[in-house]
């Protein structure tokens, strides 16, 4: 998967239903080759797969976007200047929405390098069709 080698998970703690996760932006990442060679910036796509990877983790089960009710691009992540990033993510509980779909979780979540608050998303997130 693209996202396998985009960043590692150094660290993960918690409390409740809030999950944080260290990680480390690899800057010999594919995704750099063509997003701005000399001066790579992380796309936000990328941004948004990060949390998205780390939400599936803090529930054992793949999950994928069904909302994004709210997304800000506040500052500019790159693996030059800000490889070390904290990504926070708050899940509701789960609602079984119907078989088929399976369970559906709120998101909030936040991408920050130390104090610095580079993205904020909130949305749903839903397990992948037969993967439950």
């Amino acid at each position: 998967m693209w996202i396998d080698n985009y960043f590692t998970i150094n660290r993960k703690s918690g409390i409740e239903n809030v999950d944080i996760y260290d990680v480390e932006l690899n800057p010999d990442s594919e995704i750099y080759r063509g997003h701005f060679p000399g001066e790579p910036v992380s796309p936000g796509v990328c941004s948004i797969g990060m949390i998205v990877a780390c939400a599936s983790r803090s529930i054992g089960s793949p999950l994928e976007i069904r909302k994004i009710s709210r997304c800000r691009f506040l500052s500019v992540i790159s693996p030059q200047n800000r490889q070390d990033l904290r990504i926070r993510i708050e899940l509701t509980d789960a609602i079984l929405a119907d078989e088929k779909q399976g369970k559906m979780y709120q998101i909030e979540a936040s991408i920050k390098y130390k104090e610095l608050v580079c993205l904020s998303l909130k949305g749903e997130l839903a397990e992948r069709p037969g993967k439950a």
